[in-house]
């Protein structure tokens, strides 16, 4: 499209806008469609009858005290604003990256603009919008240790810890209770049944317990979202690896499903549940976790990693005999082999370290 084209369809448009009723125009201004891509998702998809009731609503009128010419110029205004926008996706569709970032760039830029002229001083004053509220944002520090720096108190980083920590505690308490694991009828008992269930999250610091509440509570408003009556706790193994099925179909991260049942056995732990009943011991929902997080990490490129196979005691207790062995029928190579595999596991050095040991040098 063409500078001049550009300047036409603007032109256009200005000039259909122009012709609105000083009320119309106040109203679409209110509502931020003063342009063609604003106009077209408001009404542009609607059919006559549809149209004449956003027309309505837009401008606060009915059928008897509405403007008719008024109404003609909304209509050709939605027809030209579809007609546009459906141009311009075409154009956009076809058009190459570089063009796209170039857009993406000057849409960036004019929003800027626009956000600064609304919240401009001179508009307050004219009484085109309405002051802008500061906004109470937490504050943040650059590291730990700058924010430790700001407390007088020698003691006020574990303070703060501490008070955190203690937050996270009342939501898994909550948690609890919601799900009415076994301990919270075995507090019942207690003298003080509310501190016996504080003490359920043992000596877990307050970020382990915030990463295991929020997942859980995640997988409760999943239940309760797709109208699950099983009862407050799961009772069937099928309701975990359901999730984790959801889940992978996001698709979300690779550790999300090792994540979920490390919080699925915190939970259990902290709920006093028995070992013979607890989900997070089954085969099939640690089976569906491996299957899934395999296929995650398939689908993001990720190189599944190995682990070496560990070194029985008895292998490295043949290598240290072989080195001091005095048997004459021993090859020197076999000896010396023996010793590298040795220093290689006293100083938990990698594969890497021992290349330059070459095989020929101690022939």
């Amino acid at each position: 499209m063409t500078l001049l084209e550009k300047d036409h369809r603007e032109e256009l448009w200005e000039r259909c806008f122009g012709e609105l009723l000083d009320s119309t125009q106040a109203r679409l201004q209110e509502a931020g469609c003063t342009r063609m891509s604003k106009i077209d998702a408001l009404a542009g998809h609607l059919p006559e009858a549809e149209l004449f009731k956003v027309y309505c609503e837009a401008t606060s009128t009915s059928l008897a005290t509405m403007v008719e010419e008024d109404y003609d110029v909304f209509r050709s205004l939605v027809l030209l604003g579809h007609r546009e926008t459906k141009s311009l996706r075409e154009r956009r569709a076809q058009a190459t990256l570089g063009s796209r970032a170039v857009w993406t760039a000057q849409a960036a830029t004019s929003a800027r603009v626009q956000r600064d002229m609304e919240g401009s001083s001179d508009m307050v004053v004219m009484g085109l919008r309405v002051p802008r509220q500061p906004k109470s944002k937490k504050k943040r520090w650059a590291s730990r240790g700058a924010k430790a720096k700001m407390n007088t108190s020698k003691d006020s980083r574990a303070q703060q810890e501490e008070a955190e920590r203690q937050r996270w505690v009342l939501r898994l308490v909550k948690l609890l209770r919601d799900t009415s694991l076994p301990i919270v009828a075995k507090v019942r008992d207690s003298i003080n049944p509310e501190r016996a269930l504080h003490r359920a999250s043992g000596d877990a610091r307050g970020s382990h317990i915030r990463n295991m509440v929020r997942a859980m509570e995640n997988f409760m408003q999943w239940r309760g979202v797709n109208g699950n009556s099983s009862g407050p706790w799961p009772k069937q193994e099928t309701e975990f690896t359901d999730y984790l099925e959801t889940r992978a179909s996001e698709p979300c991260g690779v550790t999300v499903p090792g994540s979920f049942l490390s919080a699925v056995s915190f939970l259990e732990e902290a709920g006093a549940v028995d070992m013979a009943n607890r989900f997070s011991e089954s085969s099939m929902i640690k089976k569906t976790a491996k299957s899934i997080r395999k296929q995650l990490s398939s689908a993001a490129g990720v190189k599944e990693r190995r682990k070496a196979e560990l070194l029985l005691l008895a292998q490295i207790r043949s290598w240290e005999l072989l080195v001091i062995t005095t048997r004459p029928d021993v090859p020197r190579y076999f000896r010396a082999y023996a010793w590298a595999r040795c220093v290689k596991v006293w100083t938990a050095m990698r594969f890497d370290c021992t290349r330059g040991l070459l095989p020929e040098s101690i022939l």
